[in-house]
């Protein structure tokens, strides 16, 4: 928090991308901008508000969601997500009367697609993700602070994969400890697939005849 107050301190001269950059706690959002060629327009001459995830809003999606937002196949959903937390204009707490409907530079079927901001009790929030920091200031803009990533509604995230599907399930416990023994967790992990496996139970290991 001190970091980010100091930021809204001294950051009036530079723009968006170089307030993001400066700072260690968005490393993720500057690597997504740059991997999808959004990082001029963060630096681009105008107004606009960024609301800005932070490291660990982006590790809250799990490791399967971001490694899949950051795979070479789903640039356009990367670059659709980042563009979800972009508007054009200032958008500063003492102007904004919740609840009120943001438009996005996104776009789903040639119309911006919306965010809502709420205000519950004295605490901020765009599409119920609370808005940590209010109101860095940058010289094209504003920088809001938040703490989960804001995904569109019409993103169809993936589903758990083949290692996060057998750890979650109980039965398949001996499996998943030979997947790992074997080597092969992060060869049957997203994004390499797909695969399919005939998923023996702890009951047919149990059922394997004794070594004499």
């Amino acid at each position: 928090a001190a970091l980010l107050l100091l930021a809204g301190a001294v950051c009036g001269q530079k723009t968006i991308l170089q307030v993001v950059e400066s700072l260690p706690a968005f490393s993720a959002l500057v690597a997504a901008a740059n991997q999808v060629g959004a990082a001029p327009l963060l630096n681009a001459p105008g107004t606009m508000t960024l609301f800005a995830p932070v490291d660990m809003a982006f590790a809250a999606l799990g490791n399967n969601t971001v490694s899949w937002f950051f795979n070479k196949n789903n640039q356009q959903a990367l670059l659709a997500t980042l563009y979800y937390h972009l508007t054009l204009g200032a958008l500063v707490a003492a102007t904004v009367a919740p609840p009120q409907q943001v438009q996005t530079l996104n776009q789903n079927a040639g119309a911006p697609v919306t965010a809502l901001i709420t205000q519950s009790g004295s605490q901020w929030l765009i599409n119920g993700v609370n808005i940590t920091w209010t109101d860095v200031t940058a010289s094209n803009g504003i920088v809001q602070v938040i703490d989960y990533v804001l995904v569109p509604a019409n993103i169809a995230l993936p589903a758990h994969d083949i290692v996060q599907t057998a750890v979650g399930t109980p039965a398949l416990s001996t499996l998943s400890n030979a997947i790992a023994a074997a080597g092969l967790a992060a060869v049957l992990s997203q994004p390499n697939g797909p695969y399919v496996v005939f998923a023996p139970t702890d009951a047919a290991f149990a059922d394997l005849p004794r070594a004499s």
